[in-house]
């Protein structure tokens, strides 16, 4: 565990510092679904399902946290996840109107 301060609201968050434990150290690749889940591949970002805005979540990241300048070859953009991430809150959607019926 570590103890991390939030520059902007000033809480002390405890941390753990361990990439996903599910990972393979050697290949990088997922060990228990052939293809991640949206939410393991937007990391460290969160998709609120309610209203589909994607919050940063730097505090989980620690050091590994690196911002590359716009239009960078080297990294990801939630761009990249947009179609994805639409089909994902549209099937979250589509099963919550199912159980209130």
């Amino acid at each position: 565990m570590t103890e991390r301060k939030n520059l902007n609201s000033g809480l002390t968050f405890q941390t753990l510092n361990l990439p996903c434990r599910f990972l393979d150290k050697e290949s990088g690749l997922c060990t228990v679904y052939e293809e991640r889940p949206l939410v393991c591949r937007i990391f460290p970002f969160y998709l609120e399902p309610l209203t589909g805005h994607a919050t940063l979540l730097p505090v989980q990241c620690g050091v590994n946290l690196q911002i590359v300048p716009l239009g960078s070859l080297n990294g990801w953009s939630l761009r990249d996840f947009e179609t994805a991430a639409k089909q994902w809150l549209a099937e979250i959607w589509d099963e919550a109107e199912l159980h209130q019926h």
